[in-house]
C-alpha cells in the first residue's frame, strides 16, 4: 500500500555517521549482493556504534533512460538504505535476506537538490525493523526509511563471503 501526499516534508537534519576503523569494500559487498552496476550503490561500509553506515558510490551508470528525466522517489538512495541494513544482518547474524516490508519512506526532494559532499546512510535495527537515514556532508536529511524488515534466504551465507563483512559489523 502506498500513500502519496502533495505536501513537502519539512527540512530535517541528522548527524552524519562517524567514519573510522575498518571498512567493507564495494568488492566485498557485491560478492554478497547480486545487483547490477546501476544499483551497486555502496562505495564502502562501516560500523558506527550500534548501527551500520555506508557511503553512496560515485560514478554510477545511469539509473534510467533517458537519464535527464527526474525520479520522484530517489530509488538508489532508498536502495542504499536497504543494502546498509542488509550488511548489518549479514555481518552480525550471517543472514542474507530480501525486503518484505517498509513502514514509511520519506524523500526530501528539496534537500537532494542542494546536497553537499558525499552522501551517507545509517541503518539502525530496532523492534519494528531498521530505521535508515541518508544525509549529505552537512547533515541535511535526503531520505528516511522507517520500519524496514526482511525475509531470510533459506541458505546461510558462505563463511568466506560473509567474513569481511562480519569482521567490520560484528562485535
Amino acid at each position: 500500500r502506498v500513500r502519496l501526499t502533495r505536501s513537502q516534508p519539512a527540512a530535517q537534519h541528522a548527524d552524519p555517521p562517524v567514519r573510522e576503523g575498518a571498512e567493507v569494500t564495494a568488492d566485498d559487498v557485491y560478492a554478497v549482493y547480486f545487483h547490477g552496476p546501476a544499483y551497486q550503490v555502496v562505495g564502502a561500509a562501516w560500523r558506527d556504534g550500534d548501527r551500520s553506515a555506508a557511503q553512496f558510490a560515485s560514478d554510477l551508470p545511469a539509473n534510467h533512460t533517458p537519464s535527464e528525466q527526474p525520479t520522484q522517489a530517489a530509488p538508489r538512495l532508498i536502495e542504499l538504505c536497504l543494502q546498509a541494513a542488509g550488511l548489518w544482518e549479514a555481518g552480525r547474524d550471517g543472514r542474507m535476506a530480501l525486503p518484505t516490508h517498509v513502514t514509511r519512506a520519506v524523500v526530501l526532494p528539496a534537500a537532494a537538490e542542494a546536497a553537499e559532499g558525499p552522501l551517507t546512510v545509517t541503518a539502525q535495527q530496532g523492534p519494528a525493523g531498521f530505521d535508515c537515514i541518508v544525509t549529505d556532508a552537512s547533515g541535511s536529511v535526503l531520505v528516511r526509511v522507517e520500519g524496514y524488515r526482511t525475509i531470510e534466504f533459506p541458505q546461510p551465507l558462505p563463511d568466506e563471503v560473509r567474513a569481511p563483512i562480519r569482521a567490520v559489523m560484528a562485535d
